[in-house]
């Protein structure tokens, strides 16, 4: 074999190499993603909401693979025009989310449950876990600020406990 021909054969030997390498490696469980933190609140449009957007920015932000969802004991058809317009103001859209209802799945499927200023439903629904309560969150639609704060707060510590709970 000439010299010239050597380079491009063994690039396409490590290539080979490497491609089968990647196909045979074991698949872990630590490679997906957890479980959702699920934020509920009476309609699902306003703390719940404002928590679960406040907390993907702060898991990104950490470099953390945490994620949120919002959840409604008794949800609004959709998102008060105010606080879209304040969520739009820390630079999140949520024009277009309609808030949902708390289901047995969520409940079931999530990595912890964060009850915010309610009650979760005895509908024989059950979370992994004992369901947090955050029940000192001012009302957003008064004092927008003063509830993210709080909110933010909560969050950093969870996130806190998540990244302790992940290192045992």
């Amino acid at each position: 074999m000439h010299a010239r021909h050597a380079l491009p054969l063994m690039a396409r030997i490590c290539s080979a190499t490497a491609f089968a390498l990647v196909l045979l490696r074991p698949v872990s469980g630590d490679d997906s993603p957890p479980a959702p933190v699920v934020f509920v609140c009476e309609h699902g449009s306003v703390k719940s909401l404002i928590a679960a957007s406040l907390f993907d920015q702060a898991a990104t932000d950490r470099g953390l693979p945490h994620r949120a969802v919002s959840r409604g004991i008794a949800p609004d058809a959709r998102v008060p025009p105010a606080i879209a317009a304040a969520l739009a103001r820390d630079g999140f859209d949520v024009a277009q989310v309609k808030p949902q209802a708390l289901t047995a799945a969520d409940l079931a499927g999530a990595t912890r449950v964060v009850a915010i200023g309610v009650d979760l439903p005895a509908n024989g629904a059950q979370a992994p876990g004992p369901a947090e309560h955050w029940d000192d969150i001012p009302p957003a639609s008064k004092d927008y600020p003063a509830a993210r704060t709080a909110l933010q707060r909560h969050i950093d510590e969870l996130l806190d406990e998540l990244i302790a709970a992940k290192a045992k």
